[in-house]
């Protein structure tokens, strides 16, 4: 915060709130919409900007009323009507009673900008930079076993086919019926091969299913009963389905992530929000500080003092009413 405050005697620019009520509504929102509860720290300290600068605005608001409800009145008219026939003491003691009032409802209203802005000096300011890397350092990891799994799944799943291929094969041939339900080995299918008959077909096809299954179990294969089997193609569809399932998990984890660190995109722009509104309310705390030497420490001693003491008033009053009336829109 600048401590500094230039003293100008010079009309007031109106008052510009745009930037104050955009930073006020972008942190309610980032706050409301929760997408930052992952990070707790971020979180809490998006609600604590937020109610800052929610009731710094209520605040303020509630001083300019005090302001624009003492002087809205033109409560110097009747003293300037007085003293059109010349100065006079007592009458310019009751200006002195009015200026003291509303300067002392400015020295509120400035003092109050001025410890909200050193109450968000004290606010640490939003830090992101390690979560970001954090997470996108995951992503990539996420993104390497996501490969690495559907990779594996993709085997599995050829493998499984080729077993469910494999026993269905041996099961149309006869597994049970012909072989007593236990796998044949090469000598019990060369037995039947004899050339042109039908048990030739048979013992070809069995073969060919016998040796994938060795390629893909092992030489255990001979001699396995249909039971055992039966095991091994269930065992080859739990392998399948945990790697499935394992892929679904990594897919929502990586939509986790991605969604983190979308959330995190909108760190930079708060970041830059939050100095917007701290410079928004020091441009309105230098214009309400300028008005105080204006009304002056010291009692008006004549008529021009008390005439230019009602300018600055009026000048007051309509900065006041502007400061309500964007306060008004803002909400």
């Amino acid at each position: 915060m600048n401590d500094n405050i230039s003293v100008l005697h010079t009309r007031a620019n109106p008052p510009e709130l745009g930037n104050v009520f955009a930073a006020t509504q972008s942190f309610t929102e980032a706050w409301q919409r929760g997408e930052l509860k992952f990070q707790p720290v971020i979180h809490e300290s998006l609600e604590r900007h937020m109610k800052l600068f929610i009731n710094c605005a209520e605040v303020m608001a509630r001083n300019a009323q005090r302001v624009v409800a003492e002087i809205s009145n033109d409560p110097l008219g009747d003293i300037l009507d007085a003293l059109e026939d010349g100065d006079d003491e007592e009458v310019l003691a009751i200006a002195a009673e009015v200026a003291n009032t509303v300067k002392s409802l400015l020295d509120t209203q400035v003092a109050h900008l001025g410890k909200e802005q050193q109450a968000l000096a004290t606010l640490a300011a939003l830090a992101w930079a390690r979560d970001e890397q954090r997470l996108l350092k995951q992503q990539q990891d996420q993104a390497n076993l996501h490969t690495q799994v559907s990779a594996e799944h993709d085997r599995e799943k050829h493998n499984q086919s080729a077993i469910e291929q494999a026993i269905a094969t041996l099961e149309a041939q006869g597994l049970q019926t012909r072989f007593g339900g236990v796998v044949p080995s090469a000598q019990d299918l060369a037995k039947l091969a004899v050339p042109g008959a039908e048990a030739a077909a048979i013992a070809d096809a069995m073969n060919t299913a016998v040796e994938q299954l060795q390629t893909l179990l092992g030489d255990v294969v001979e001699g396995m009963r249909y039971a055992q089997l039966q095991q091994e193609r269930r065992a080859a569809r739990e392998r399948v389905a945990n790697l499935a399932r394992q892929v679904r998990e990594l897919d929502q984890r990586q939509q986790v992530v991605s969604a983190q660190l979308a959330a995190l995109l909108t760190m930079p722009r708060l970041h830059e929000q939050r100095s917007e509104w701290d410079a928004g309310i020091n441009v309105v705390r230098q214009a309400l500080a300028n008005f105080a030497p204006r009304i002056g420490t010291a009692a008006p001693s004549n008529v021009a003092q008390v005439q230019a003491l009602d300018d600055t008033f009026k000048q007051l009053l309509a900065y006041q009413r502007q400061l309500l009336e964007q306060h008004r829109r803002g909400l």
